[in-house]
């Protein structure tokens, strides 16, 4: 199908048959379970096959440098903070100073 509009009301609409009943009489009187028409599904899905229902929007970013790995090193001497619901701050656990 051309035409957008036209093709997403087809969609909707056949994308609904798949949950009704074929026999809308004796749906009354049956209490089962829900069905899913498989043959229908696969109706509507044969003609998409292969087409792009999705395409992502956007820019592409620039390729960056390699960033240079910095190796890590272990520390001996740092601060521990804690954080204090009281006064809504971090509090320095050696000194007592607030953040």
């Amino acid at each position: 199908m051309k035409d957008l509009e036209t093709g997403l009301i087809e969609i909707i609409k056949y994308g609904s048959k798949i949950f009704t009943e074929p026999d809308l009489k004796k749906r009354s009187k049956e209490t089962q379970t829900a069905q899913i028409y498989v043959i229908t599904l696969n109706t509507i899905l044969m003609p998409m096959n292969s087409k792009r229902i999705f395409d992502r929007f956007g820019f592409n970013l620039p390729k960056q440098k390699q960033i240079k790995q910095i190796p890590a090193k272990l520390l001996s001497n740092y601060n521990e903070w804690e954080y204090d619901i009281v006064s809504s701050d971090w509090v320095n656990v050696s000194t007592g100073e607030k953040l």
